[in-house]
């Protein structure tokens, strides 16, 4: 109610006709609550952005504490396959090469190197299965 009497008294010389002074009274006094609830809300919402940001910011930190621990368990897991399938997975995975490099350094054919590529997969996601939920 301050502001608006002070806005009022300060703008009085605005005042074109003193017969429409009540309802240019009530909208400078309405002008000011809106931009009242505009100077909170974004307030509010940047209060609730930056909760949000946090909020994300853990989770991020978890997914990325359980996809380490998967990578770990990963590595012990394909340490414990035979060399040939280990190499394999190392030249595929790691290494980004393709089927017919690999294919080139085994001396095999494209069918016999995906087939050893896809047991060697199937070997690691089975131990994971059972050692997945277990601290190695």
């Amino acid at each position: 109610m301050q502001d608006t009497f002070i806005k009022v008294s300060s703008n009085l010389s605005k005042l074109k006709h003193v017969a429409t002074f009540v309802g240019w009274l009530f909208q400078i006094a309405r002008n000011l609550c809106l931009d009242h609830i505009k100077r909170q809300s974004k307030t509010k919402a940047a209060r609730i952005e930056e909760t949000l940001d946090l909020a994300d910011e853990i989770i991020d930190l978890e997914d990325l504490e359980a996809k380490e621990f998967q990578i770990s368990l990963m590595e012990v897991l394909i340490d414990e396959l035979n060399e040939q399938d280990k190499k394999m997975l190392k030249l595929k995975y790691v290494d980004k090469i393709s089927i017919k490099e690999i294919q080139a350094e085994f001396e095999l054919s494209e069918s016999a190197v995906k087939m050893r590529l896809a047991r060697a997969r199937k070997k690691v996601l089975r131990m994971y299965n059972k050692n997945g939920s277990k601290p190695v």
